[in-house]
Parts: structure tokens; sequence; C-alpha cells
């Protein structure tokens, strides 16, 4: 993941940094684990128009591949899972989480599985899912969420 390579090479060093300080404490949220200018540079990287999901992840991507380029046969199993905020302020691109208000997002990751070695894998997340306001049943947008999972790990793979 420090392996950034954004076209200025400021955020590239950014990414690095804060790689390297959530290594330190994973469990730590930003403002627990930054100082003051470190946490308004995390902002600001991540307010950046070049920093999107797919850029920061691409170091991560690169990594997962070349790891999958070695091995024989690989899996590329799906599930999915929803990560869930708390409800105390609005934010953009997040739906509701069945029916208590919260807000969240399903997640789709798909994880890369050596036939040989099941145990070491990693987990590339490809797709996510917002879900409207008000409930509608069974929303067909949901059940293709699996369709649209598989088709990016496939892409992503024959691409590398």
């Amino acid at each position: 993941m420090s392996d950034a390579h954004f076209a200025d090479a400021r955020l590239s060093k950014r990414q690095t940094k804060l790689v390297q300080k959530l290594a330190q404490a994973p469990d730590k949220s930003f403002p627990s684990l930054l100082s003051d200018s470190e946490l308004e540079a995390a902002y600001r990287f991540f307010g950046n128009e070049a920093v999107t999901p797919p850029a920061i992840l691409a170091p991560h991507v690169r990594a997962t591949l070349a790891r999958m380029a070695a091995e024989p046969v690989v899996l590329a199993v799906h599930d999915t899972t929803t990560l869930s905020f708390r409800t105390d302020g609005q934010r953009q691109g997040l739906g509701r989480l069945h029916s208590s208000g919260q807000t969240s997002s399903p997640t789709s990751p798909w994880r890369s599985v050596p036939m040989e070695r099941a145990a070491r894998s990693a987990c590339s997340p490809r797709s996510t899912h917002v879900r409207d306001d008000h409930p509608t049943g069974n929303a067909p947008g949901e059940a293709r969420r699996w369709k649209h999972a598989r088709d990016a790990a496939t892409t992503e793979i024959t691409a590398a």
C-alpha cells in the first residue's frame, strides 16, 4: 500500500505516510492517530480529486495481482459485507441500513485464494451498492452486485 503512484508526487508521499501511521495502530481513528497538522493534511489528501478509492488501492491491487500471477490456480472468492456508519452526521453516497435509518454501504470484495495456500489470501474491494432512502423490497440492483463484483475481478485479473 505504500507504493503509491499519483501524478503529483506529494500525494504519493502523503499516502505512504498515512499507510505507515495506520500500520502502527490499525485499530485507531485518524483523529486519535494523527497530530492536528497531520490530520489536516490527511483531510486535504482525501479531499483531492485525484485521490479516489481505486487510486488509493492501486498499490495493493498490483501486489495482489503479482502474487496471483505466481500461482498456477487462484480462486477469486466473493462475499458481501455491510459497512455501517454512525447516524450523528450526514455522509454523502451512503444509503440506509435495512429499516433502522442507520447509513451504510454494502460492499462486495473478492479475495484471491491460491489453491495450494488457501490460508494466505488478499482482499480487493471492487464493488459497492447504495440503497435508496425507502425500502422497496427486493431491489434488482442488489441482486446484481455479485455479477458486478465477479466481472470487476475478472477484468482486473485479465488486464494484469
